[in-house]
């Protein structure tokens, strides 16, 4: 049910890079791609991110999916000197895994090898970033693309999250979502691929990250300038600020399902917020643990749910705080009654030993996310894309321990007081009920707000 959504970096053709310590390189190719490289383990293997400004935010109207279907066009669509039949081999024999992923605003190229086949690695990288778009796969990649979207239509959980999130934002760029729509999808022809490769897929819109070990990085340095000073370089392009409608929504959507699944989302701020972590750790004093408000209140003390949670979705110029359960039918209006209970009583959930509490487990479990060395090149172009000049766990952490109790108190109430979009399937049409659950908890969450 935390299935929700979630990286590379850039490089300089010159000799001189940017900034240069014993483990780390960061510099920039002259047409504009920055990369990173780090050595971040022993363990003999190269991980890479290419992360790129191409995600389905900059779908045209009228081909939504079109970031989507040029994305997996890398993968299976052959390339200027080899067909993906080919490209295939290279890849099963030397043990290379690739994957290509397309979010709201990023493309990004995930690989890793043992670090005896870097050199492969990067050819094969840089290859995909030739494509051919031969038409019979082309053909293939847009069927793959539809079958994704009927597939997600036919989970509950979608229905539900991206109904709450479309009535909450405001615009189609980040309203519509990343996989497509099987209407437009079918009108995405050779040309329009083409055409968005061309314009988003420039060396000034790519980050490369690289992380590992049993490398040298003078050695990734060069690989980077043989196989990637090829990328044109364009007018760069950005993103746009994320935008919410301005009154409360409810949609409901009636299936024959023995339980209801909910969603519940908040305007709420994005990654170059300087509330960013003011809001990770009321997030998780809410709803990220067994020992969270949510979790105390509407999994063991009501028995209204066997997961409930919260988090909040960031983007880079603005983000979603979201609140997810699933619960039997007979229990949905209670649930969502108890919810909106705890989000008009919040400031009494916040204290010190709480603020304290989270901040020590946030800070505790990072690096249990780095053991990988591809989460940490993920990471590191995640940090090329907020402009932060340190390694980013130490980042983090600083910032993480500079929270306290008033700040996670004003991002709960800034969040709270917002918009509402709630998003349900479930047996029958609870709108108006639902309405009139959320209209008994205004007044308050307008006290809340003074």
């Amino acid at each position: 049910m935390k299935k929700l959504f979630l990286l590379v970096i850039m490089f300089f053709v010159s000799s001189v890079a940017y900034a240069e310590t014993p483990h780390i390189l960061k510099s920039q190719l002259s047409n504009g791609l920055r990369y990173l490289v780090y050595k971040s383990s022993s363990v003999p293997v190269v991980a890479v991110d290419i992360k790129i400004k191409a995600g389905s935010y900059f779908d045209p109207p009228y081909r939504f999916g079109l970031a989507k279907v040029t994305a997996q066009c890398l993968e299976s669509c052959g390339t200027k000197d080899m067909s993906s039949d080919g490209m295939r081999k290279i890849i099963d024999k030397n043990g290379i895994k690739v994957s290509v992923r397309t979010s709201k605003e990023y493309t990004d190229i995930h690989a890793e090898s043992i670090s005896s086949q870097m050199k492969t690695l990067f050819y094969i990288l840089s290859q995909m970033l030739k494509p051919r778009f031969n038409k019979s796969d082309f053909e293939n990649v847009k069927r793959e693309a539809i079958h994704d979207v009927r597939s997600l239509k036919n989970s509950y959980d979608y229905t539900a999250i991206h109904s709450s999130f479309i009535n909450l934002i405001d615009g189609n760029n980040y309203s519509h979502s990343s996989v497509g729509n099987i209407k437009y999808i079918k009108k995405i022809a050779i040309k329009d691929v083409r055409s968005f490769y061309n314009r988003y897929y420039s060396a000034n819109n790519i980050i490369i990250s690289v992380a590992g070990g049993g490398f040298s990085i003078s050695s990734a340095d060069h690989y980077i300038k043989e196989y990637f000073s090829f990328l044109h370089k364009t007018d760069g392009v950005e993103l746009g600020k994320l935008k919410f409608n301005k009154v409360n929504r409810i949609t409901s959507t009636v299936k024959n399902v023995k339980q209801s699944y909910i969603y519940i989302s908040f305007p709420s701020v994005g990654l170059m917020s300087r509330y960013i972590y003011d809001v990770k750790v009321m997030s998780f004093i809410f709803g990220g643990g067994l020992q969270s408000v949510l979790s105390e209140d509407i999994r063991k003390k009501r028995g209204y749910a066997y997961s409930v949670f919260s988090l909040n979705y960031s983007l880079k110029n603005g983000g979603v705080f979201v609140i997810g359960l699933q619960t039997q039918n007979k229990y949905t209006l209670k649930a969502i009654d108890a919810i909106f209970y705890d989000i008009a009583n919040v400031e009494q959930f916040i204290n010190n030993h709480r603020v304290e509490l989270a901040k020590r487990f946030i800070i505790g479990s990072m690096p249990i996310g780095l053991q990988k060395s591809l989460s940490v090149a993920a990471k590191l172009s995640d940090m090329y894309t907020r402009n932060i000049d340190e390694l980013p766990w130490i980042y983090d952490e600083k910032h993480i321990q500079d929270v306290n109790f008033q700040d996670v108190k004003f991002i709960a109430q800034k969040i709270f007081t917002g918009n509402i979009s709630i998003g349900i399937v479930s047996n029958k049409d609870y709108t108006k009920d639902i309405n009139a659950i959320v209209k008994k908890y205004e007044k308050r969450l307008t006290v809340l707000h003074r």
